[in-house]
């Protein structure tokens, strides 16, 4: 019986840790500070659909291992004239992010208690960002 609870076990740990990912590279990432198990991150991508970039959102849980994609829409940037700050915007302006010094402040209105706001994230230049796929 206990053979059977660990195979089990060992079959939903596995399914869970080896569900198809996927890795795009990015113009700029940026990151809460992960102080607890589940934290956010943002990924500006080049959009291959059409001219400008996408901005993904990914909410990462470190409990179930997911790292579940929860927007992803076409964002247009705007850099600031002494080339310090990069605003990216999507047309709705549901969500917004700015950088600056590798300081990234960013917004989602979602529908109900969904929507987000972080402040002081840590951002990269040329990074990668790795969400679940399915």
């Amino acid at each position: 019986m206990k053979l059977i609870l660990l195979l089990t076990l060992f079959i939903t740990f596995s399914t869970n840790s080896f569900a198809d990912k996927k890795t795009l590279e990015t113009v700029v990432t940026c990151e809460q500070h992960a102080d607890s198990d589940q934290w956010t991150q943002i990924g500006i991508v080049i959009d291959n659909d059409e001219p400008g970039f996408k901005a993904l959102v990914v909410n990462h849980n470190y409990d179930d291992m997911s790292s579940k994609l929860v927007f992803n829409d076409h964002v247009v940037e705007a850099i600031s004239d002494d080339n310090q700050s990069y605003y990216y915007e999507n047309i709705t302006n549901t969500f917004w992010l700015t950088v600056t010094d590798n300081i990234g402040e960013f917004s989602l209105l979602m529908d109900g208690p969904n929507s987000m706001w972080q402040n002081n994230m840590d951002c990269f230049r040329n990074s990668k960002i790795t969400f679940d796929q399915n």
